[in-house]
């Protein structure tokens, strides 16, 4: 049986294909159009297209429509303003204006950038910009990280890990050393808490940006590494053996007196769980007195801080551990656990004890005015970070960390930019530690029938 071609259906569905593959071929173009890679300007077109230009609004919605206009057109848009736009969804306070960003983002670009990226790459362009932008949101706090950044980051976030490196805890903004791990290369090479690293194998933060820096200490086994600190007025270089360090969070003992020792590094997953064996043994082998070691911890994560503050809290349905602020919405974190410790707590803090770090000395102040724990803070005024951040994964696995809010402690008094005063205000000396022997004899006297002391509420 012939087929006639000639029919009506036929001639419509030849229409149909012809017009379907008509607009695929102008999809595809337009996709090669938009997608094709714009050469950077020189860096000095740049900058004076920032200056020129950077006194008129062209009333554009986002960054990157700025940083195009400046000659910076190798950029991934799409993924610049989702990211943009999740920050103005949910970030912490106003951001600056859209035009102030974009300047500030593309004279850091041409500074720290230009020169040592593949400028036809667009994903290295589009990294480098997002870092920049994230430098110029007025978020100290805030980050953006590649794939192998993100991964890394996360990671780290989980505790128990073995890893190489010289075993050294760094706030990023700073790049102040605020902990050195026991038996780690840097301790063995004197590397001391409250260092500030100048240089990794001669390398400056003016050549580097700090997580470049930081990436750079960690290396393969037993090689070494030099590190440059300052230590007030004073460069000093140290070689460093990088070794394998098994990162345990909470360190204790018990002393002849009875009275338990724990140390928290930071607040990672692995902490709560750390945290109990530790109260456990202090416990079983006849405790009178706990004394918690918070100096130089930096914080981590609030669920873990949340989850070690209520193992030593009795419950109440209306005892809060703390809270964050985020778009206006309180959310508030209750006592639940079914375990407490009846023993006197001493607490030791100072600079370096940061956010998570002072949430729990704030915590255990609060608890010891309201007579819940008989408690004492010992050592000097907190760092003062009250801020919460959040990290996201985007859609081709790198990250984004950014502050969504405020956290308080069960006063709900926020601390950020003011630090947690301790009670008994003792410095830190080089013979001997001070701060210790004073949390020790206090602990002691509210064993032998002292009172609670009344400690306030933190200005």
């Amino acid at each position: 049986m012939s087929m006639n071609y000639s029919s009506p259906l036929r001639k419509l569905r030849v229409a149909v294909i012809i017009c379907c593959l008509i607009l695929i071929i102008g999809i595809l173009g337009y996709a090669f159009l938009t997608n094709k890679e714009t050469t950077v300007l020189d860096k000095n077109e740049i900058t004076d297209n920032v200056q020129t230009l950077g006194g008129e609004d062209y009333g554009y919605t986002f960054v990157s429509s700025y940083l195009k206009k400046y000659g910076i057109g190798n950029i991934n848009s799409y993924k610049m303003n989702a990211i943009e736009s999740q920050l103005e969804s949910d970030f912490y306070k106003e951001l600056p204006e859209e035009r102030q960003i974009a300047k500030d983002t593309a004279l850091l670009f041409v500074e720290y950038y230009y020169d040592v990226i593949d400028l036809e790459n667009k994903k290295e362009v589009t990294d480098a910009l997002l870092k920049c932008f994230f430098s110029s949101i007025g978020d100290p706090y805030a980050f953006y990280r590649t794939e192998e950044e993100f991964a890394e980051f996360i990671g780290s976030l989980e505790g128990g890990r073995e890893f190489v490196g010289i075993g050294v805890l760094m706030n990023q903004e700073t790049l102040e050393i605020q902990m050195v791990y026991p038996d780690s290369g840097a301790a063995e090479a004197g590397i001391k808490p409250r260092d500030v690293i100048y240089a990794v194998d001669g390398v400056t933060l003016e050549e580097a940006s700090a997580e470049e820096l930081v990436s750079m200490v960690a290396g393969e086994v037993d090689s070494t590494v030099k590190v440059t600190v300052r230590r007030g007025d004073e460069l000093i270089e140290f070689t460093v053996t990088r070794r394998i360090i098994s990162e345990r969070t909470v360190l204790y003992d018990i002393d002849e007196d009875k009275v338990g020792y724990i140390q928290i590094t930071q607040f990672l997953q692995n902490t709560p769980a750390e945290f109990k064996e530790a109260v456990d043994h202090c416990e079983a082998n006849g405790a009178v007195a706990l004394i918690i070691d918070m100096r130089y911890n930096p914080g981590g994560l609030l669920t873990s801080v949340v989850d070690v503050i209520d193992y030593l809290a009795p419950d109440s349905e209306s005892r809060r551990i703390g809270s964050y602020t985020q778009n206006g919405h309180e959310n508030v974190y209750y006592t639940k656990d079914g375990h407490s410790v009846d023993l006197p707590i001493a607490v030791l803090c100072n600079e370096g004890t940061a956010s998570a770090g002072e949430l729990f000395t704030a915590a255990m102040r609060d608890y010891g005015k309201e007579g819940v724990l008989d408690t004492v803070i010992v050592g000097t005024t907190t760092y003062g970070k009250g801020v919460a951040q959040n990290s996201y994964s985007l859609y081709d696995m790198s990250g984004i960390t950014y502050t969504i809010g405020y956290f308080n402690p069960p006063s709900d008094v926020n601390f950020d930019g003011i630090g947690v005063i301790p009670e008994y205000v003792v410095e830190e000396v080089s013979d001997k530690d001070a701060p210790f022997e004073c949390a020790k004899e206090e602990i002691l006297k509210l064993t032998k029938g002292g009172t609670t002391v009344n400690l306030g509420v933190a200005a």
